[in-house]
């Protein structure tokens, strides 16, 4: 969900997170003391009886905020995830109610649960709400991954194992990192571990990175620009430098202007009347 107010002046709105009928109730609370600033999370008094565990965040974009919730419901006992189940939000605001939605869904899909006994294949929806969306809707599951990313399977070498910088520029602004991605032994690369961070501070268009080991003496790296997809716009130049320390050997290099991004609309425009705007630059292993 995309509210217009930032998420400072949300601090203390009543939601309510509706699946089946069952509905569950929060309010957006204050960023917890070490975390990262314009994180806000949502608190567990009001919780309703209704056990769908729900969760979400809130975060700054552009000059409101998005609005991340997710439920689930998927106990050996429930009934199936079928098609045209109604899922609902609402958000109440300094005694206005900002976002009544209601959507019923098609799912797109699946994983297990081996953590329940027995075993339960799940299925997911992702909604996507904009102020203009229209409630009532039956949509198809559809996500947004907004941004710029930068995709490359690297091989590992004796020059690029040990400490890495990576260095990555939306226009003129600029974030750096130090990250070990592997390190050599005995004529070959040792993998050091995988996961997901963020390039420098936190901001609204801090870049991130996700990696981890193939398993096939190479790495996959992904580098995300994600933000607002309302602000990014042709013309925009983006840059990764990513380096080994020790000896310059390059891990990704790419400077890039965007003239034209690729734009979707998740779950058809009645239902995401905003256009989902993205770039993917795929790099040979050099």
């Amino acid at each position: 969900m995309h509210p217009p107010p930032p998420p400072d002046a949300l601090v203390g709105s009543a939601f309510t997170l509706c699946y089946r009928g069952y509905c569950d109730h929060g309010r957006i609370r204050t960023p917890e003391p070490g975390s990262a600033p314009d994180f806000y999370t949502c608190g567990a008094d009001g919780w309703g009886p209704s056990s769908l565990s729900p969760g979400c965040f809130v975060r700054a974009e552009g000059q409101g905020s998005t609005f991340e919730a997710t439920v689930t419901a998927c106990s050996p006992e429930a009934r199936p995830n079928l098609d045209g189940d109604t899922v609902g939000l609402r958000l109440e605001h300094d005694g206005s109610r900002l976002v009544d939605h209601t959507r019923f869904v098609r799912y797109t899909g699946t994983y297990e649960r081996r953590d329940l006994a027995p075993p339960v294949r799940v299925h997911r929806a992702t909604v996507e709400i904009w102020p203009s969306s229209e409630s009532g809707k039956t949509c198809e599951s559809g996500d947004c991954h907004a941004g710029v990313h930068f995709e490359k399977i690297v091989t590992m070498t004796a020059e690029g194992a040990g400490m890495t910088t990576i260095t990555a520029c939306r226009n003129q602004d600029c974030a750096s990192f130090e990250l070990t991605l592997w390190n050599w032994g005995d004529g070959r690369g040792v993998p050091y571990g995988g996961g997901a961070s963020m390039v420098g501070p936190f901001a609204r268009f801090a870049p991130t990175i996700d990696y981890g080991p193939t398993g096939h003496g190479a790495y996959r790296l992904r580098l995300d620009f994600p933000g607002d997809t309302r602000l990014f716009t042709p013309g925009e130049r983006f840059a990764v430098d990513w380096r080994a320390d020790a000896t310059g050997a390059v891990i990704m290099k790419a400077d890039e202007i965007v003239t034209q991004y690729d734009e979707t609309y998740p779950g058809g425009r009645d239902c995401t009347p905003v256009a989902c705007r993205a770039k993917t630059f795929s790099l040979a292993d050099r």
